[in-house]
Parts: C-alpha cells; structure tokens; sequence
C-alpha cells in the first residue's frame, strides 16, 4: 500500500541518516587520534632536538677532525710517492702545494727524463690530472738542462666529503627514529669528543707558544713564526726533509683541528740546503 511504502522510505532514510552519523562520528573520532599522536610527536622532537644539537656538533667536529687528519696523511702519502716516483737524474727546485693542488719544479739533462716524471706521476693512484706545464732549455757551465714545471691535483678521498643529512623525504616518525638513535650512541661520541677537548679551544698566542715549544724540544730554528689573522700562522725554517716530516708528524698526532693549508719545499743554493714555508690554519670547533 502507499501507506506502507512511505513507511519504508522513511526508515530507509532514518538508516541512512544514522549510518552517516556514526560514520561521521568514527571518522572525527579517528582524525581526533591522529592529530593528538601527530602533537605527540612534535612535543617530543621539540624536547629532544636540544640534545640532538649537541650530538650532530660533536659528530661535525669529530667528522672535520677525521678530514683533516686524512688530508694530513694524503700530504705525507703524496711526498713519500714523489721520492720514489722521481728519477735521481732529476734535480729538484722546489714542490708547493695549495689545497689539493700541486706543483713540482725541477731541472733534467733531457726532455726524455721529463717525460718519465710525468709518467710515473700519472701512476700514483691518489693523483690526477699530471701535465707538463712548461720546459725550458738552459746552460751551465756550457752545459745545456731543461727546467720544468709539473703541475696536478690530488684527488679528494670520498670520505672526507661524509656528512650528516636528513633526508626531505622524512616522516616525522622517521625523523624521531633518528633522533633516539643518536641519543642512543651520544655516549659513544662523547667518548670519542674527549680523546681531543683538551686540544681543542686553543687562544691564538697559545697556538703559537704550541710552536714555540715544538722548535725548543725538537731543535727546529723556525725563522719566522707570522699570525696572518686569528686563525691562520706563516711559518718558515730549514733544514733536512726529515725536519719537515717530523713535524708534519707533529701535526698529525697533537694537532686535530690545524690543517695545512699550503706548503712549499725548496733547494735554496746559498745555504746548500732545503726550505720550507708553511701556512697553517686553525678551524674552529
């Protein structure tokens, strides 16, 4: 009947409208949770974000530490290498390096010699980029020699360029994820860190005296000691090449955070001796 019908329609309805509701209900319940988890998650990474600040500044430091002490080892790597890759008929004049840039003057009885320099450069791994820059036909004591110049790079080690990023990508359940696990191993770092706070905030006139020290107990007449800025020092002696290992040595071991920023070594003929001139640079922590 009619009657019946509109009676059928009008449960029909109130289903629907009660269906909807206790949808709509479940669904702002639902939405509810997850804006409160999602607040949840942002007052603990704002809680914890302080002490993973302290941790990623110590790993930065621990990073810059390992860096240079790479690039330390590269320098000592590099002038073992160039002793044995360079023939004893070659004179030497000079090596500077800048960076990871390099370049070594000499003199050579024949351009045939020269090119075997340039050869046995090109086969040290660590070094690209070797060519001859220029040659030029001398004479002494009616003796003809070739001076030249021999310039490349050494190539950056992958490691030394590692460094702590997250990710765009990021969840913030991933984000917070990561945040545990370095407050996890904060400890570990910590330890590490310690191994060289001591060395670290050095003020510029102790730096110096560092020097200062070094020449009196390993009997090193440095003839200039020159601060160049806060961060930076110029120093220049001479003496036999393993003088300057020594020290590079030196650095290596006691100084974590100085970096040779350039060197040059060079046969003076006056003095029938080697000289070295050395640019420092002391990086912040």
């Amino acid at each position: 009947s009619v009657r019946a019908r509109k009676n059928l329609i009008r449960e029909t309805v109130l289903i629907s409208l009660v269906f909807v509701g206790s949808l709509s209900l479940a669904f702002s319940s639902h939405w509810q949770a997850l804006k409160w988890r999602e607040e949840k998650i942002n007052r603990e990474i704002q809680k914890l974000s302080p002490m993973v600040d302290e941790v990623k500044r110590i790993i930065s430091t621990l990073q810059l530490i390992e860096e240079l002490k790479l690039s330390k080892i590269g320098i000592l790597q590099f002038l073992k290498e160039i002793s044995t890759k360079v023939p004893s008929s070659i004179v030497f004049r000079q090596i500077k390096m800048e960076k990871d840039e390099f370049i070594f003057k000499g003199e050579s009885p024949s351009h045939g010699e020269i090119s075997d320099v340039v050869e046995n450069l090109q086969e040290i791994p660590f070094i690209r980029d070797v060519k001859l820059e220029h040659t030029r036909l001398r004479k002494r004591l009616n003796l003809d020699y070739f001076e030249f110049e021999v310039g490349g790079f050494i190539r950056a080690n992958s490691k030394l360029h590692r460094r702590l990023e997250e990710r765009a990508s990021q969840s913030k359940n991933e984000v917070l994820a990561s945040m545990w696990e370095l407050i996890a191993r904060k400890a570990d770092y910590e330890k590490e860190w310690g191994k060289f706070k001591d060395r670290m905030e050095k003020p510029h006139d102790q730096w110096t005296k560092t020097f200062l020290d070094y020449s009196q107990k390993e009997s090193v007449l440095f003839e200039k000691i020159e601060p160049e800025s806060e961060s930076r020092l110029y120093l220049l002696f001479g003496g036999d090449i393993t003088q300057l290992l020594r020290f590079f040595y030196y650095l290596l071991e006691k100084e974590p955070l100085t970096q040779i920023e350039s060197f040059s070594i060079r046969q003076d003929d006056e003095i029938k001796g080697l000289i070295y001139e050395i640019t420092l640079a002391k990086n912040a922590p």
